[in-house]
């Protein structure tokens, strides 16, 4: 299911769009539209009142989509996946709400499920786009690689200039070690965000994303920064965002700025032991020798990273005077 509009889109149409004087079938169009703006905004009620709006004409495909997508997000889980289960009965020979499926398995963290669906979406619409990212970017999260080169391919051939799968390569080549194809990949991924206007950015926020940690991919940590943060005002849950800011302000000379990210990271996702191990160096390199120590040990304790904390928390400790402690450690 496609996005209804931009954000300056969206609000000209909440301004505008009326479902006055239309027949049934209208009236219930423009109500779905003016729901998904409202899901957009992050104005759930607003939504919602619409979708019941528009549920006075029966029947209508993407209403009982959006509607489903509605209830996802506002902890009716259970009454969204029976809605679902009727969507794929009546059309199941459509790519949409195979898509839709599909990303629901995918948030779920139902991984088989979710790729099942994917194909099952592409077999029906196999230029649906988002659907080969998703399916590409799952396998890749699995360490599936080699899954994914059928759908490499057929981006390659059919989008050749689209910067999420060049990034996805990317990721691919370094873990096989190919690194002169990493750095190819990460370029190709920003010659074709280049052309891109703020207003594509503002649409798609991933594209901030590709954008940042491409550059943080090439090592240009200064031009990752604005990137990462444009994304992260969107997107404030994106723990792997925060890490690569945070690294990369760190890597600027920027520790009191990385503290700030990095704790949000941290109070967002408590047990990550990556962002918790950035953390405490943002800590050390800002003075609050005590605070990053103390995490190290938080760390180490959990046996999440455990080599890598203790190693941090010796240095720590040596650079501190606790030479016998860190020697120890």
């Amino acid at each position: 299911m496609k996005r209804c509009c931009n954000k300056a889109s969206r609000q000209r149409l909440l301004g505008e769009l009326s479902a006055d004087g239309l027949s049934a079938v209208g009236q219930a169009r423009i109500h779905t539209l003016r729901a998904q703006a409202f899901m957009l905004n992050h104005e759930m009620r607003d939504a919602r009142r619409e979708l019941d709006a528009a549920a006075a004409a029966p029947g209508n495909f993407e209403t009982r989509l959006v509607d489903v997508t509605w209830q996802m997000n506002n902890g009716q889980g259970e009454r969204g996946m029976q809605q679902l289960a009727v969507l794929l009965k009546e059309y199941g020979t459509t790519g949409e709400v195979w898509s839709l499926s599909g990303a629901i398995h995918h948030a779920r963290g139902e991984f088989a499920a979710a790729l099942e669906d994917y194909d099952r979406a592409l077999a029906r619409a196999p230029r649906n786009l988002d659907v080969r990212i998703a399916k590409i970017g799952l396998l890749v999260d699995l360490n599936r690689d080699a899954e994914g080169a059928v759908d490499f391919t057929y981006l390659q051939r059919e989008f050749p200039g689209e910067p999420r799968a060049a990034y996805l390569r990317s990721i691919v080549a370094s873990r096989a070690g190919r690194l002169d194809e990493v750095d190819e990949a990460l370029q190709s991924a920003l010659t074709a965000l280049a052309p891109l206007t703020e207003e594509s950015y503002a649409a798609n926020p991933a594209l901030n994303l590709i954008k940042g940690l491409s550059r943080y991919g090439l090592r240009q940590f200064e031009l990752a920064i604005p990137a990462l943060q444009s994304y992260i005002a969107r997107r404030p849950d994106d723990v792997g965002a925060h890490k690569a800011l945070g690294d990369a302000l760190l890597k600027t000379n920027a520790a009191a700025a990385a503290v700030m990210v990095l704790e949000a990271a941290v109070e967002r996702h408590p047990q990550d032991a990556r962002a918790q191990m950035l953390l405490a160096t943002a800590y050390a390199v800002t003075g609050m020798g005590d605070k990053a120590a103390a995490l190290l040990e938080r760390v180490a304790s959990t046996g999440a990273g455990n080599n890598a904390a203790r190693t941090r928390l010796a240095m720590i400790n040596i650079g501190a005077g606790r030479v016998d402690q860190g020697m120890s450690e």
